[in-house]
C-alpha cells in the first residue's frame, strides 16, 4: 500500500519551506516562489497546496484563477528523494477537487517541451495539448527607460476593438502564464498598466511576476518592430521574452535578435 501524505492549503507558516523544497526540487532556476511571494499571499486569487510526510514537508503545488475564470496550475515541486511515490499525482487531484469546488470548466497549464516527465504527468492526468509555442528572449541593455512615445492605454474598448481586428498570436503569454483574447482578462492588464499605445500601434508588455527581472511581450499591433524597440527600452536591464505561436511562424523573424530557448507546450483539461 503507497503511503498515505497529508495535502493541504499552505498557510503563512508554510511559506518558509517554499524556498528549500524548490531548490532540491529544482536546482538550475531561481526560486519561483520565494521571488513571488505576493502571489501566494493574494494578489492573485489561488491557493497553495502543501504536502507533508507526518510534520516534513516534502512537495507543494499552486493554482490560481484567471479573470475569466479559468484555472491555471502553476507549478508542482517534490523533493527527489520523494519523487516516483505519486505525490505530483496526488497534487493534480486536488487541482481537480478545487476546480469542480469552484465550478471550473476549463483548466490550463504549459510544460517545457523537453521536461519530458511533467508532459507524461499532464498526459497521464488526462490533459491535452492545445497549443505550441516558441519562446524568445533577451537581456535589454542598462540604461534610463524610454517608451519611445508610447503611452499607458486606459480605454478597453479601444483595447479589444484593436485586438478583435489585429489577431496576432493565439493566446496572450505572459511569465510563461497563457491567457485567452477576452475582455475579462485584457482588463486585468490594463488596470496594471500593461497596455501602451502609440498611433495605430497597441503594445502589451509586462510582468504578472518577477517584475525586477523580466518584461513579456504579450501582444503587438502596428509596427511590429517598433513595438519591440520600445519594450526592450521601456525595461532596462531586464530579460524581455515573448511565446509566439508555432501557429504564427512568420512572426518568429520579428524576434531574430532575440535567443529562441525552447518549447512551451500549453495544455487543457475541459470538465
Amino acid at each position: 500500500m503507497d503511503k498515505e501524505y497529508i495535502y493541504r492549503i499552505a498557510v503563512e507558516e508554510d511559506l518558509k519551506y517554499t524556498d528549500e523544497i524548490e531548490k532540491q526540487a529544482l536546482p538550475i532556476i531561481d526560486p519561483y516562489y520565494k521571488n513571488n511571494i505576493h502571489i501566494y499571499k493574494g494578489e492573485i486569487d489561488g491557493d497553495l497546496i502543501m504536502v507533508y510526510d507526518d510534520s516534513y514537508p516534502v512537495g507543494m503545488g499552486r493554482y490560481s484563477f484567471h479573470p475569466d475564470g479559468t484555472m491555471w496550475l502553476e507549478t508542482v515541486r517534490v523533493r527527489p528523494d520523494y519523487q516516483g511515490k505519486h505525490i505530483g499525482t496526488g497534487i493534480y487531484e486536488r487541482y481537480m477537487e478545487a476546480a469542480k469546488e469552484n465550478k471550473v470548466k476549463i483548466i490550463r497549464l504549459y510544460t517545457e517541451g523537453f521536461n519530458e516527465k511533467s508532459m507524461g504527468l499532464t498526459k497521464k492526468m488526462g490533459y491535452k495539448i492545445i497549443q505550441k509555442y516558441d519562446y524568445y528572449s533577451i537581456k535589454a541593455p542598462e540604461g534610463q527607460a524610454d517608451s519611445l512615445g508610447f503611452e499607458v492605454e486606459k480605454d478597453l474598448d479601444k483595447i479589444m476593438d484593436i485586438m478583435t481586428k489585429n489577431p496576432w498570436t493565439d493566446m496572450i503569454c505572459i511569465n510563461n502564464v497563457f491567457y485567452d483574447v477576452n475582455r475579462e482578462n485584457m482588463e486585468w492588464f490594463m488596470k496594471r498598466d500593461m497596455f501602451y499605445s502609440k498611433g495605430d500601434a497597441l503594445l502589451l508588455v509586462g510582468a504578472r511576476h518577477n517584475r525586477d527581472s523580466v518584461a513579456y511581450i504579450g501582444y503587438m499591433s502596428g509596427n511590429y518592430e517598433e513595438c519591440i524597440e520600445a519594450a526592450i527600452k521601456m525595461n532596462p536591464g531586464k530579460t524581455v521574452s515573448a511565446g509566439i505561436s508555432k501557429n504564427n511562424p512568420d512572426l518568429g523573424k520579428y524576434f531574430s535578435d532575440f535567443e529562441k530557448r525552447y518549447d512551451l507546450v500549453v495544455s487543457e483539461q475541459i470538465i
